[in-house]
């Protein structure tokens, strides 16, 4: 039984290495080719430089198997492939007096005898004794990596729990002139979402939290220390993350992160995801309100000069100043008269033709070539087909 699971893990860590050295190399690459993408197109609009930093963890949600003819695999050295053939041993004539090992090809494609063997005693031949096989340093490497990442996604999901009870239990409405400028930026952004504004001691910057029912949160006081058109840009800015789903978006990025937290190029990702989605917003606040850049740079600037506090990221929590290092681009980036706000029709073709290019990286020869292996074999067969090699006579 221990032999059966050790050998069975062992497997498993063999597929498993194989798909993250691919998925290593293949994100590895698409973040270079993302960020080039992203310093040519400066002037572009925050949301589409958004969108070529969400390519990277769409990327992470698909196998590192899809292939096109001009997949980067193709010129990839084969330390750096997906196997799309079975790994498992030719049946071939076993010395007389040995027993016969049977490869059976198992879901994972490949060789299970690893993990369970499988015989054949030849006639008058003596049983030998089954090796115990060790658990193999790949399966000790996947084991420490499966720890750290249920680790990590503990850790994210307690965190999203302690904020929803921390913030979410002790509110208060907003005053009705403050709800009534709600309700005017919920219709000038086109906001259809169920979103409810509350007041909030525990938090120290305007942020919102929650995927499904969002709440937007202004600290105590904050709607009479601002002005009503500051206000205004600050749930304008707070109603665009609503209207964007960036909660959600952010959410499923820290969970890919979690897995792949050895991959110090999708920490890169999500933090280039995080600093373009706060400009993102910014660009959609003064593309719906039609006012003034420096306008809205000073209201940026008067919320970041009240600011005592850290803003906890992630977890479903989303702050005005939630990346306060990120400050001084957000203000370029609104100042600068000659960027692009909209994210139009061009935008949406060169993210696709981007996706169709770089997104399938596998070798396209050899899979276009694989035989159709089945996930099966009969027993059986296997032996009688090792007996007629044996002896032609059989």
């Amino acid at each position: 039984m221990v032999d059966t699971l050790v050998g069975s893990l062992n497997v498993v860590a063999t597929r498993w290495s194989v798909w993250m050295v691919s998925m290593f190399w293949q994100v590895a690459l698409l973040v270079g080719i993302v960020w080039l993408a992203a310093r040519v197109s400066r002037r572009s609009s925050a949301s589409f430089r958004y969108m070529l930093w969400l390519l990277v963890f769409v990327k992470l949600l698909l196998p590192p198997t899809l292939a096109a003819p001009w997949s980067a695999g193709n010129f990839a050295p084969r330390l750096l492939e997906v196997s799309h053939a079975p790994m498992g041993r030719d049946v071939s004539p076993a010395p007389p007096g040995r027993d016969l090992q049977v490869p059976v090809i198992g879901r994972w494609g490949v060789d299970s005898t690893e993990g369970v063997s499988q015989t054949a005693p030849m006639a008058g031949a003596r049983q030998m004794p089954v090796e115990r096989r060790p658990m193999a340093p790949l399966t000790l490497l996947m084991c420490g990596w499966a720890a750290v990442a249920a680790v990590s996604f503990t850790v994210l999901l307690v965190q999203y729990r302690r904020y929803s009870s921390r913030m979410l239990g002790n509110l208060s409405p907003a005053p009705d002139a403050v709800q009534e400028m709600f309700s005017k930026q919920m219709k000038v952004l086109n906001v259809r979402n169920v979103v409810r504004l509350n007041v909030s001691p525990d938090v120290c910057t305007p942020a919102v939290f929650g995927f499904w029912r969002p709440v937007i949160l202004l600290p105590e006081g904050e709607h009479e220390r601002l002005s009503r058109e500051e206000l205004s840009n600050v749930l304008a800015h707070e109603l665009a993350h609503v209207k964007r789903k960036d909660t959600l978006l952010t959410f499923v990025a820290g969970l890919l992160s979690c897995l792949y937290w050895f991959h110090p190029a999708v920490w890169l990702a999500n933090l280039h995801l995080r600093r373009e989605r706060e400009m993102a917003c910014d660009d959609v606040v003064l593309e719906s309100t039609r006012q003034e850049a420096k306008q809205y740079a000073r209201t940026i600037l008067h919320v970041a000069e009240s600011f005592d506090g850290r803003v906890p990221a992630g977890a479903g929590f989303l702050g005005l100043l939630e990346l306060s290092d990120n400050l001084l681009h957000r203000i370029r980036s609104v100042s600068d008269a000659r960027r692009a706000r909209r994210f139009g029709w061009s935008s949406a073709v060169a993210i696709l033709l981007l996706t169709v290019a770089c997104v399938p990286m596998a070798r396209w020869s050899e899979r276009a070539a694989a035989p159709a292996y089945s996930n099966t074999v009969n027993v059986e067969d296997e032996i009688d087909r090792y007996y007629s090699k044996a002896d032609p006579e059989v």
